[in-house]
C-alpha cells in the first residue's frame, strides 16, 4: 500500500513538475504581475459587459475619454455658420453673373480717350472769340481759381 502511495505521489509530483515547466515557458517578460492582474480584471469586466449586451440586458454605461468626446456645438455657432455659408453662396452667384457680362464698346479705353480728345478740342474752340471774317479777335484770360 505504501508503494502505491509513493507511485501516486510520484505521479502527482510529475504532474506538478509539468505545470511548473509550462508556467516557466509561458512567463510574461512584457508586463509585471500587477499589470497582468489589471489586464485580467479589465478583460473579465469586458466579458461580463459583452454577455449582458448579448442577453439583451440593456446598454452598458462606459466612461468616454474627454478627448474623444465630441463637444456639442452651440446654436449661435450653428446659425453663424449657416449665415456665413449663405453669404458665400450669394457672393459666388454674384461673381458668376459678373463674369458672364460682356464689356460695352462705348466704355472701352480707346473710345473714352477719343471722346476726351474731342471734348478738349470743343472746349478750346469755345474759349476763342471769333470776329467778323472768321479771325480770332481775342482769347479770354483764364480765371484764377479761388482758394
Amino acid at each position: 500500500a505504501g508503494g502505491g502511495a509513493s507511485v501516486a505521489g510520484a505521479g502527482g509530483a510529475g504532474a506538478g513538475g509539468a505545470a511548473a515547466a509550462a508556467a516557466a515557458m509561458n512567463r510574461n517578460f512584457t508586463f509585471n504581475s500587477d499589470r497582468l492582474d489589471d489586464i485580467g480584471k479589465g478583460n473579465e469586466r469586458l466579458m461580463h459587459a459583452l454577455t449582458r449586451i448579448n442577453r439583451g440586458g440593456g446598454q452598458v454605461v462606459t466612461r468616454v475619454d474627454p478627448v474623444l468626446r465630441k463637444k456639442r456645438e452651440a446654436s449661435s455657432s450653428i446659425n453663424r455658420r449657416r449665415k456665413n455659408n449663405k453669404i458665400m453662396d450669394e457672393n459666388a452667384a454674384f461673381l458668376k453673373r459678373l463674369q458672364k457680362i460682356k464689356p460695352t464698346k462705348s466704355m472701352s479705353r480707346k473710345t473714352m480717350k477719343a471722346t476726351s480728345n474731342q471734348q478738349r478740342r470743343f472746349a478750346k474752340n469755345c474759349r476763342q472769340i471769333v470776329g467778323p471774317g472768321g479771325a480770332v479777335v481775342k482769347k479770354p484770360a483764364r480765371r484764377k481759381k479761388k482758394k
